[in-house]
């Protein structure tokens, strides 16, 4: 956990150097035992940076003892930072999510390419994906993406991966299950694979989430939904289309413009931070609480799908 997040905690610290004004010094200690003291490198030829904006959103880091356990590679993604020099290409790729089409966006498009390269030299099990926030978002569509076309399952570490779309925002998960089987039932299209399902049930994904950040925490409840939903019996292709999609996709499906939510997978082991932040509720979506080893009042549970059987 808190290698992944300190992972993640130098991509961020790397933009903000960029913002400074300062040229990229991999070699300063400051940032670079982020990685060193984890016994990772990094040079600048594995900086990913967005070419809109040229800020510094993800990194590929280097294990450098071939003697050192897996991973050889790790690719982190930072989240969303609301500063001048970042906010407006970080917004654009939040509305991105929120309107199901992060997979187009130019950052997972680097994202999943520079995994592709890797995995021409490096097996699965030797390559971590992992990111904050929107970095998770990233992440988890890049692995989902993997998971789907190339039957690839990456070691993946999401912290406070956001989950509310828009049309989510206000509804209780009964009321907006409620509302999507009403839905469903007025569509004649087909818009959930089986296929999908069994191959996304396999890949395990570990999130990290914290219950009081409003951003993430229905991930308790869509997990305990499908739970619930394959305890009762054998789930359908309607159980499915239900749980693996939100209200937004569902009613744009109406309209001939589905896109499927890249944030809703069936199965997942999460670990839950339970402590409420003295300093308030947006505390609960930082990522500094990640990079405690000391941590407490942490839940662990463990979801796979009878689909990954």
């Amino acid at each position: 956990m808190v290698v992944a997040a300190s992972l993640i905690k130098a991509v961020t610290d790397l933009e903000t150097e960029r913002q400074k004004g300062g040229q990229l010094c991999l070699s300063d200690e400051s940032v670079s035992q982020r990685w060193s003291i984890y016994g990772f490198d990094l040079s600048g030829d594995m900086v990913l940076r967005d070419p809109h904006d040229n800020s510094i959103f993800g990194a590929i880091f280097h294990r450098k003892s071939t003697g050192d356990p897996p991973p050889k590679f790790a690719i982190a993604f930072r989240g969303t930072m609301l500063r001048k020099a970042t906010a407006m290409e970080d917004i654009v790729n939040d509305c991105d999510y929120i309107f199901n089409g992060l997979h187009e966006s130019t950052r997972v498009d680097m994202g999943l390419t520079a995994v592709k390269i890797l995995l021409e030299n490096v097996s699965e099990n030797g390559v971590w994906l992992t990111g904050h926030s929107l970095g998770a978002a990233i992440a988890l569509t890049i692995g989902r993406t993997l998971v789907l076309s190339m039957n690839t399952y990456l070691d993946t570490y999401l912290f406070n991966p956001p989950i509310k779309s828009l049309l989510d925002c206000r509804a209780g998960v009964k009321v907006k299950n409620s509302l999507k089987s009403v839905i469903i039932a007025r569509s004649d299209k087909k818009i959930v694979s089986m296929d999908d399902i069994v191959a996304l049930s396999k890949w395990i994904p570990n999130l990290f989430i914290n219950e009081f950040d409003w951003f993430c925490n229905d991930y308790v409840s869509h997990f305990e939904f499908i739970k619930k939903m394959e305890d009762s019996g054998p789930a359908g292709e309607e159980d499915w289309t239900v749980a693996m999609n939100s209200l937004r996709s569902l009613v744009s499906n109406l309209f001939g413009n589905y896109s499927q939510p890249s944030y809703l997978i069936p199965s997942a082991h999460l670990t839950i931070n339970s402590r409420h932040p003295a300093e308030g509720s947006m505390e609960a979506h930082r990522l500094r609480q990640w990079l405690n080893s000391e941590l407490q009042q942490l839940r662990h549970r463990r979801y796979v799908s009878f689909q990954a059987n």
